[in-house]
């Protein structure tokens, strides 16, 4: 598991979208949605659904995943030390 991997997935999460986030990152969605597969692994949970109608936090995610993704906002807008 990469710390880059999970601020990967935190971001898809959160934006709900691999091609927004591929864009934003300089990736191509394939290699972000892979990244994140890895990261999955890893867990030896699945944290997105995948499907015709886009993504979707799998329940058990949904409600792990929100409290860590306000933390990681707080953090980015502190002042760099």
């Amino acid at each position: 598991m990469k710390i880059f991997e999970l601020r990967y997935f935190l971001t898809v999460a959160e934006v709900g979208s691999f091609s927004l986030e591929a864009k934003r990152v300089g990736l191509k969605a394939s290699t972000l949605s892979r990244a994140i597969s890895r990261f999955e692994d890893a867990l030896g949970v699945t944290l997105l659904e995948r499907g015709h109608f886009g993504i979707r936090l799998t329940s058990g995610c949904h409600y792990a995943s929100r409290p860590v993704i306000r933390q990681r906002r707080w953090q980015d807008n502190q002042p760099r030390i």
